[in-house]
């Protein structure tokens, strides 16, 4: 089995390694111009960013051709996923998923929550026993496309939009906390970051967040952003991230 997965604070990648024996980053597919993946089983592991996939998923998605007789697409999300699957599922219909789930986990959104909340309340979301019954659904090779969502299609197509349109209220640095380590720029899965006199950022920002929760200092943030409280998954380390994301 494949699991093809993209991750920035480790929960996307922590569901991967519990799914799949074979694990491919997607932004390293992206950067080796590896768009053909071929097994038994390939599952495609990504986090929810306004009730959609990450841009750079998605840009992934309408290059690659899988060839399995069995393929899934598991979301991870920290409060809300809507109907992000349903989107995924008719716009990425030629794919053909044979099953479809979600997974709710710690939320890393600094704009719209507080990190050291969700970690300490992340119990009540029984995350474990969520990748669990995903991992027997797989391994059984269920199938599972539909679902009840709570949005009208057309007000969580204009949630998505504003949410594309707004991005991150702007990544800004702390010149006096920096250390210029160049950690933001190993996390960073699309390139869009160099360090120069201190990180300067370009216009390919996929709103991950990663350079926000990996900095050791907490020198970068965004604005509006709740405080200063970051998160990485315990189980992952800042080592596989920059790995995932720049090698």
């Amino acid at each position: 089995m494949t699991v093809l997965y993209f991750t920035a604070t480790g929960n996307s990648l922590y569901v991967a390694k519990q799914l799949g024996t074979k694990l491919l980053s997607i932004p390293h597919c992206i950067k080796t111009n590896m768009y053909t993946i071929e097994d038994d089983a390939v599952g495609i592991i990504a986090p929810v960013y306004g009730f959609a996939l990450p841009k750079l998923v998605l840009n992934f998605l309408d290059k690659v051709h899988i060839e399995a007789k069995y393929k899934f697409l598991i979301g991870t999300y920290g409060s809300w996923a809507s109907n992000f699957l349903k989107h995924t599922k008719n716009k990425y219909s030629s794919i053909r998923f044979n099953y479809l789930n979600q997974v709710k986990m710690v939320d890393n959104f600094v704009i719209g929550y507080d990190s050291q909340k969700q970690i300490k309340n992340a119990y009540k979301k029984h995350i474990d026993d969520a990748i669990n019954m995903v991992k027997q659904d797989i391994n059984a090779r269920k199938t599972k496309t539909k679902f009840h969502f709570k949005l009208s299609a057309p007000f969580a197509f204009l949630i998505r939009s504003i949410a594309k349109n707004c991005g991150i209220r702007g990544i800004y640095v702390d010149a006096n906390k920096c250390t210029k380590c160049g950690i933001c720029t190993k996390v960073c899965p699309s390139g869009n970051i160099t360090l120069q006199n201190q990180p300067t950022f370009a216009n390919n920002c996929t709103n991950c967040l990663a350079c926000v929760h990996h900095c050791p200092q907490k020198a970068v943030h965004c604005k509006g952003e709740k405080n200063t409280n970051r998160f990485i998954n315990e189980h992952v380390t800042v080592q596989e991230i920059i790995k995932a994301n720049s090698e």
